[in-house]
């Protein structure tokens, strides 16, 4: 086995723009230029990622774990299940709506087959004043929510954070949160596509019409009482350090300055992200380049090399899921 690279899955988003393929050098393969996500790693039906590098190009995630199962993905995992983390890369040249995703507490009074959705935002870039709103204010009472849903008076009851590089916000299943326009960041997430929009800020779709809500389900998954709010950690980008550590993964911090030697446990793979710089990892005499943005799995057991090609540190994460 090797460091396994997969295609990036590029999805037009109405909030989207084109710095995907500006600052991370992506080829726009669809016939959009508007493009707001792109999936990384995904083992979603109909988004399945596929290997692009060495003897397993052309598999899916899917194949990889029908095939291989806990040779790549470590002891502990599941093989009847899909890989439980999706990465993306977001482009918000607009706000997303104002969302929320349920917690498991939350899904027996759901319909439909909801799932939870925890997951983390890394800042790669932004523009000047671009904003991240994450969490309800406390003291904000219900009645008060509801009668301000159809306006911006509603962006006084979530707490707005300024952008920064190297900003990390961590954003649990149940609190409220939207990205601001002029974001460009890293996503790491439960694999579920569950998402319940408060507010899309009156904004039209391609057919002139507004978007659907999800009004009765986005009240059910807020605790007014205690309002659940963002991690935020400005991450040291030169120490070695768990900067998440969550149920549902971990993920550590690293810079290097030449090179690193990292060894994946037996009882699972890891994921690694560059933040900054340009990398080759090495594992079996198979080796990758990786530039910005760039995701890649680090199979089970396996002991790779990782050297730095910029002139300056490498800066990456190292995410790992917990089965």
């Amino acid at each position: 086995m090797y460091p396994i690279k997969f295609n990036n899955i590029l999805k037009y988003r109405i909030w989207g723009g084109n710095s995907i393929m500006k600052k991370l050098s992506r080829e726009n393969n669809t016939n959009y230029s508007s493009i707001g996500e792109s999936w990384d790693i995904s083992d979603r039906d109909g988004d399945e990622s596929i290997v692009i590098n060495g003897a397993l190009k052309g598999l899916t995630l899917k194949d990889l774990r029908e095939k291989y199962g806990k040779t790549i993905f470590g002891s502990k995992f599941d093989v009847s299940k899909p890989f439980p983390l999706l990465v993306k890369i977001l482009d918000a040249r607009e706000d997303l709506s104002l969302q929320v995703h349920p917690r498991k507490k939350d899904i027996p009074f759901l319909a439909g087959n909801p799932q939870s959705k925890s997951e983390f935002w890394y800042i790669l870039e932004h523009e000047k004043d671009a904003k991240i709103m994450a969490g309800l204010k406390n003291g904000v009472s219900k009645e008060d929510f509801i009668a301000n849903l159809e306006s911006y008076n509603l962006l006084n009851f979530i707490n707005l954070e300024e952008s920064q590089n190297n900003r990390l916000i961590y954003v649990e299943s149940g609190t409220i949160h939207a990205i601001g326009g002029g974001n460009l960041i890293l996503e790491i997430q439960e694999n579920s596509d569950t998402t319940y929009r408060v507010s899309d800020w009156g904004r039209l779709d391609s057919n002139s019409k507004p978007r659907e809500l999800h009004i009765a389900e986005s009240l059910q998954c807020i605790d007014f009482e205690n309002p659940q709010q963002a991690k935020i950690t400005d991450v040291d980008v030169k120490r070695n350090y768990t900067v998440v550590d969550s149920d549902y993964f971990t993920t550590n911090n690293y810079a290097i300055e030449k090179e690193f030697s990292f060894t994946a446990t037996e009882e699972s793979c890891c994921l690694l992200s560059l933040i900054n710089g340009e990398i080759k990892v090495g594992a079996n005499n198979e080796s990758i380049v990786l530039a910005k943005g760039d995701t890649i799995l680090l199979p089970a057991g396996l002991t790779f090399i990782i050297n730095n090609n910029d002139s300056k540190y490498a800066h990456f994460l190292i995410t790992t899921p917990k089965y």
